[in-house]
């Protein structure tokens, strides 16, 4: 079959050529040279490194005010950006305690259901090592951040 003196087939295929390649990808603004720090959100490339929490590209050791105390802290599951910096504030000591000892036993109690004490007990008995660690940390952010973390299982 043929239009205007060119086959079907023909015209399909050059259609398909033409959209193939009018399409464009859209794609995410170039980080450019983050080697030096980086800003996230401009991408642009800085000698500061970002303050408050990350990493250090060097060391690859935690950075800014939550690695003064402790890395629990980071492992609490919220979307609550103000828990982090409450349990820096307040309960500095038990974050780094907790950091040496529990951030498994409370990275296990947080995959737990909410009043699950047969998977709570099983996280316990997993990581007994850290549950003195655990409780005052656990104490500690129930006590001063009850506003900005979760309810955390004891």
């Amino acid at each position: 079959m043929t239009f205007h003196g060119v086959s079907v087939g023909a015209l399909s295929a050059l259609l398909c050529v033409f959209c193939m390649c009018s399409s464009s990808t859209s794609r995410p603004p170039d980080l450019g040279d983050c080697e030096a720090g980086c800003d996230p959100v401009t991408g642009s490339g800085s000698s500061t490194p970002p303050q408050g929490g990350g990493l250090d590209s060097g060391t690859g050791a935690p950075i800014g005010d939550a690695s003064i105390c402790g890395l629990a802290d980071m492992h609490v599951q919220t979307s609550d950006a103000l828990c982090a910096p409450c349990i820096v504030q307040n309960c500095c000591s038990q974050d780094t305690s907790c950091t040496d000892t529990c951030t498994s036993l409370l990275d296990c109690t947080q995959g737990c259901a909410s009043g699950d004490t047969l998977c709570l007990g099983a996280c316990e008995n997993m990581w007994t090592a850290g549950l003195t660690a655990y409780q005052a940390f656990i104490q500690c952010v129930q006590a001063s951040c009850t506003n900005t973390c979760p309810m955390l299982m004891q």
